[in-house]
């Protein structure tokens, strides 16, 4: 398999993934969104994930590439291409595939809980947590789409279409490794203060290293499942 990876920023990349995505033989190329000037066709890659970001869907005059970018998704999607979307990911094939997306009624940052509905994620813990860092939700499913995890602050933390399209609101890539280098993107670590005080960055590390084997748990199941559907669609 051929996974093309789209990251929206050099330190926001596959984290996690990228070792288990080795393990189970997949080829993959990453690209860092602002910086493409043409996009790939879809004969050089069979399967797209397309990961999370600083940017808000509707910010096409700041970000001029989310245009082209959610056109790539959508025709992505119309080839059958198996799909796997985090965050940013989640919600621009939310907008690709005609749902809707606007600013949360409240932020999640953290290690937070979520309930599962389905058995894309079988093989997760019943009492799953995941590193959540949002302000902006999907509100409206596309059509064939449907929600297979929620939170009580986020309705859709993950969705699942026909085929092979799966994407999660939370952050499954994220491991400590994987934190420091989100720590060293530009203004992050500000952001992050903001949000959750002077001492938010060690906290944050913290909790992670204390959830890792559940973290871990749910990224391989997350995979696992993905995996199987997209064999199976290609």
């Amino acid at each position: 398999m051929r996974l093309l990876i789209l990251q929206h920023a050099a330190t926001e990349h596959a984290g996690r993934f990228r070792q288990m995505l080795a393990r189970e033989g997949i080829s993959t190329t990453a690209l860092v969104v602002p910086d493409i000037t043409d996009w790939p066709t879809l004969d050089t890659f069979d399967a797209l994930w397309v990961l999370g970001g600083a940017a808000q869907v509707w910010q096409s005059d700041l970000y001029p590439w989310l245009a082209p970018e959610i056109a790539f998704i959508r025709t992505a999607i119309d080839a059958q291409k198996p799909y796997f979307g985090i965050c940013l990911g989640h919600q621009l094939l939310a907008v690709a595939m005609g749902g809707t997306v606007g600013l949360a009624q409240q932020a999640e940052i953290g290690i937070l809980p979520f309930d599962l509905s389905d058995p894309a994620l079988k093989g997760a813990l019943p009492d799953s947590v995941a590193v959540q860092w949002h302000a902006a939700e999907v509100r409206t499913l596309p059509d064939g789409f449907h929600t297979i995890a929620s939170s009580p602050n986020c309705a859709v933390q993950a969705m699942r279409g026909s085929g092979a399209a799966l994407s999660v609101q939370f952050h499954p890539e994220i491991d400590s490794a994987a934190f420091a280098d989100w720590m060293s993107g530009p203004g992050a670590r500000d952001d992050l203060c903001s949000a959750l005080g002077t001492d938010a960055e060690a906290r944050f590390l913290a909790d992670i290293n204390e959830n890792e084997d559940r973290l871990a748990r749910l990224a391989q199941a997350l995979l696992g499942n993905w995996l199987a559907d997209a064999r199976a669609a290609l």
